[in-house]
């Protein structure tokens, strides 16, 4: 197996190139660390982000739910 089909085998797995995979797994790290962020304000003033993380996993399951279903 090459280097390149290594890189290539799961994003074209689920019908995306390589380019379109890395944007939506770098878009997906940054809303997640932004969560994560929101999270850790949260602990310690629990009045703030009160809806803001739960919002936010909701979106990106239906997001991926949504994309898989687009595989099908």
């Amino acid at each position: 197996m090459s280097i390149i089909s290594i890189f290539l085998e799961h994003p074209r797995s689920v019908g995306e190139t390589y380019i379109e995979h890395m944007r939506f797994a770098l878009l997906t790290a940054l809303k997640l660390q932004a969560a994560a962020a929101a999270l850790l304000v949260h602990s310690v003033f629990p009045f703030l982000f009160t809806d803001n993380v739960r919002k936010c996993l909701y979106d990106l399951i239906s997001e991926i739910e949504l994309r898989a279903q687009k595989r099908k």
